[in-house]
């Protein structure tokens, strides 16, 4: 089916059930189409089976090992939880200063 933009925007819930039901409905402008509304079909996510990557990942055996206190220092006081960007960055932007 071949609609005219106008028609579309005051018809739009008939089009929609319409769509709904399985129709394809084109939208034109001007004789032209510009748009195409038609059914999404199954939205739902794919399931993906438990045990999928099984011995595929490999975790590094130092992995839970945990940090020394000179590495977590280097960690907690980092730029990411100090407030502190790193060199050369401003720490406390502020866009009204120019």
């Amino acid at each position: 089916m071949e609609i005219g933009v106008y028609a579309a925007k005051t018809q739009l819930s008939a089009l929609i059930d319409r769509v709904a039901a399985g129709e394809d409905v084109v939208i034109t402008r001007h004789g032209r189409a510009v748009a195409r509304l038609a059914p999404v079909g199954d939205t739902a996510p794919a399931s993906r089976p438990l045990g999928l990557m099984r011995g595929k990942i490999e975790i590094a055996p130092g992995f839970y090992t945990p940090m020394t206190p000179e590495e977590l220092a280097l960690w907690e006081d980092g730029p990411v939880f100090s407030g502190n960007p790193g060199p050369g960055l401003d720490p406390d932007p502020d866009p009204d200063k120019a």
